[in-house]
């Protein structure tokens, strides 16, 4: 199975990719990615900014004041890259 084969990092955007969280609309706060997927992760806020940082995915504020996250266009095609 490729997921298996992905490290932490890879591995989050391919959770938000089959989410299909690819617009801010669809975003989705980070302890519901981690819940989603990712029990048994470490540094996941590290890499929420490394991945922000990168242009992977971006954040928004929702009316409560939580930040919510999806892909990027650049995202989506890092996640399809590692299926080739």
């Amino acid at each position: 199975m490729v997921e298996d084969k992905l490290s932490i990092s890879e591995r989050l955007l391919l959770i938000m990719h089959n989410l299909g969280l690819v617009r801010p609309e669809l975003a989705k706060p980070a302890p519901e990615l981690i819940a989603n997927a990712l029990s048994t992760a470490e540094n996941i806020p590290e890499t929420f900014a490394k991945h922000e940082a990168e242009g992977y995915i971006a954040s928004i504020l929702d009316r409560e004041g939580n930040r919510r996250y999806y892909l990027t266009p650049r995202g989506i095609l890092k996640v399809c890259s590692s299926f080739t």
